[in-house]
């Protein structure tokens, strides 16, 4: 008899993760490819990818179900297995309805992290739901799919809740799985699209033998903590680096420097191997110093995320981090020096938070914005499931339709999404709100006001913390003159003029750096909205263009002195403020933007590529100036420059059968 058909069907993320353009920042289902790579040496596996399928559905949620749906069913599953997050979750329970009719008397099984700590009021709720397997699953789906398989009710499957009869059953829970070694890789071949991915991530081990009060992180890979060994890292690494030609890993660990021994051990691997990957982790402040983190450059790593949670020293033994905020600050100093990629994360809207407690998570915020290496975040607690912080403030939990508001929920959630939230709050929980000290519509507009002036007008937040010390005083004085704006308009070049003309009212007329970082924002604005000229689609001769996302920026004021200054937290000599400058900006990561100088020749050569201009027209250009550097042609210092330019990712050739109209108005 052949071996039942398996469909795994990942949990959708990439909704929650828009980005500038409206292209979906998304990872690959490491978990579920995990998974079926342990499955199809016994079962034939194929894998449905959600976040594929949503992208082809531009957002629509009608139309992602329809496809799902359709998707799945052709795969004619004898066992259907999903995957769950919280923020999808609604998602996930109504897909799985969908199914449920399309392929009547196929087993459901719900997995992950969100399905295992509500398993139980799960299955009372939705009776086409007929099982959830929680944990790690790595031995205990094999096992029940082998009882399947048999004919035979998976009863003594460990980490198992299932239907007896009346009865909700609720086996105990699967044991940690401890020798990763043995785990397969994961099954990458299955995903659609693998082949245009730049990095992969690749899970380095499990297990968090901390126990911060509102993580959920222990309910599913429990404290046990457990590495990967180095060896096995690398050569994994190599593996994926021949198959797929990728040089970049996320290496997937809730808290990989927890074992100051192996993280050493791993770097001394990966130096002895010439350093050939890049590479990013977790972390927590307190289990790294900075020659450790010299250790993890020089072995590759370029990224790493620290959870802080909160800048309130009270609140860290509250929240039981228990991090000394003082050390985590000269950490996150030392890695923006080394030239490490820091994300520092912040929670708000802690119940027991103050006012004062906020304020100081506030200002941390503000002083991390300064570092150019550093991302802070400054999320919303989410109320997760079974965690202690929920658990203690369950009966104060309370439905807010602002669903977006915290951190781990998605962009929105249709009518049928609000009333199952309503209905089955213990299903659901994520999607209520905590109490917190002024409401959490105040934090969230507080939220929007710091995040989206740090991301998208760094200089001129920096120049008001500097002018004022306390960003909060800003937003109050802000939120005064401009009254309750939603997270769609923060999001917006509207906000940007809006903080710029704030910012001159208000500060300009005694302060240097908000007045010239007020006057570049709005110079930046105009060029990134200016129309570019459209490159002809036969052009005669070799065309020279500025790469998308790149714009020339005139301005009255020495920018990158001011924000020299303001780096070193020094008020900028008041001459910056009579130069005027033409400087590059590119856009970056997290929807930042870099600010490059120029010599006046290279200038030359870029107000060239703005206008599309064709290559012999530029050196005609020269010509005509007498423009020499040393015995160097003029038509040689502009390829020089064109060839510098092109190396930096500045401006681009189109040699006239490659030449296409390119895209305008890319973020600066």
């Amino acid at each position: 008899m052949a071996a039942p058909r398996l469909t795994l069907v990942s949990a959708l993320t990439s909704y929650d993760r828009l980005v500038p353009g409206g292209v979906c920042a998304t990872a690959p289902p490491l978990g579920v490819l995990t998974l079926a790579a342990a499955l199809r040496d016994g079962w034939p596996v194929e894998l449905v990818d959600l976040d594929h399928i949503w992208r082809q559905s531009t957002g629509c949620f009608n139309t992602f179900r329809e496809l799902a749906t359709d998707r799945i069913a052709a795969s004619a599953p004898d066992i259907l297995g999903f995957s769950s997050i919280s923020g999808s979750y609604p998602a996930t329970i109504r897909l799985a309805e969908s199914c449920s009719r399309r392929l009547p008397g196929t087993p459901i099984v719900l997995g992950g992290p969100q399905a295992s700590v509500v398993d139980t009021p799960t299955l009372e709720a939705f009776p086409f739901i007929d099982y959830v397997l929680r944990g790690e699953a790595d031995e205990s789906f094999p096992a029940m799919l082998t009882a399947l398989e048999r004919g035979e009710q998976p009863g003594t499957v460990p980490g198992l809740t299932f239907r007896d009869g009346w009865r909700i059953r609720r086996n105990p829970n699967s044991p940690a799985v401890l020798d990763l070694d043995r785990r397969p890789l994961p099954a990458f071949d299955l995903l659609a699209g693998i082949d245009d991915l730049g990095s992969l991530p690749l899970e380095a081990g499990r297990g968090c033998p901390f126990a911060c009060t509102f993580c959920s992180t222990n309910d599913f890979f429990r404290r046990r903590f457990r590495m990967k060994p180095a060896r096995r890292l690398l050569e994994e690494m190599r593996l994926l680096n021949t198959r797929y030609k990728v040089t970049t890993f996320d290496l997937v660990h809730d808290m990989f420097t927890v074992d100051r021994r192996k993280v050493s051990e791993f770097c001394d691997v990966m130096i002895e191997a010439g350093s050939p990957f890049r590479w990013s982790c977790s972390a927590r402040t307190d289990c790294v110093d900075r020659n450790l983190l010299l250790r993890m450059w020089d072995a590759g790593c370029y990224d790493i995320f620290f959870g802080i949670e909160t800048g309130s020293q009270r609140m860290q033994r509250v929240i039981d981090k228990n991090l000394d905020l003082a050390a985590s600050r000269r950490i996150l100093h030392d890695a923006n020096e080394i030239g490490l990629l820091t994300t520092a994360s912040l929670i708000v809207g802690y119940p027991e938070e103050t006012a004062e407690d906020f304020r100081d998570t506030a200002r941390f915020f503000s002083d991390m914005m300064r570092l150019p290496n550093i991302l802070p975040q400054f999320n919303i607690l989410s109320p997760l499931a079974a965690t202690p912080v929920t658990s203690q403030y369950w009966d104060e939990l309370f439905l807010d339709e602002d669903w977006t508001s915290i951190s781990e929920n998605g962009l929105e959630q249709d009518a049928v999404d609000q009333l199952l939230i309503a209905v089955h709050k213990d299903v659901f929980p994520n999607f209520y709100a905590l109490p917190c000290h002024r409401g959490r519509s105040f934090v969230r507009r507080v939220r929007d006001f710091l995040v989206h002036g740090a991301v998208r007008c760094s200089g001129l937040m920096q120049a008001l913390y500097l002018q004022t010390g306390d960003l909060l005083q800003v937003f109050e004085l802000w939120e005064a003159a401009h009254g309750e704006r939603s997270t769609a308009w923060y999001r917006s070049d509207a906000f940007i003029d809006a903080l710029v003309a704030f910012s001159e009212t208000e500060y300009s007329d005694r302060d240097v750096a908000v007045a010239v970082t007020a006057r570049f924002y709005k110079a930046a604005l105009e060029a990134k909205n200016r129309p570019r000229p459209v490159i002809p689609r036969y052009p005669r001769e070799p065309l020279l263009a500025l790469r998308p996302g790149v714009h020339l920026v005139t301005c009255k004021g020495d920018i990158n002195a001011v924000f020299k200054a303001l780096h070193d937290q020094v008020q900028p000599d008041s001459q910056v403020m009579d130069r005027e400058v033409t400087v590059a900006v590119r856009s970056c990561d997290f929807n930042r933007s870099e600010i490059l100088e120029f010599p006046p020749v290279s200038l030359d050569v870029l107000r060239h590529a703005e206008g599309n201009s064709a290559i012999g027209a530029v050196i005609r250009d020269f010509e005509n100036r007498e423009v020499h550097i040393h015995d160097f042609t003029p038509a040689q210092i502009v390829h020089g420059i064109v060839a510098l330019l092109e190396k930096k990712s500045i401006v681009k050739t189109l040699l006239p059968d490659a030449a296409v109209p390119l895209a305008s108005g890319a973020g600066a």
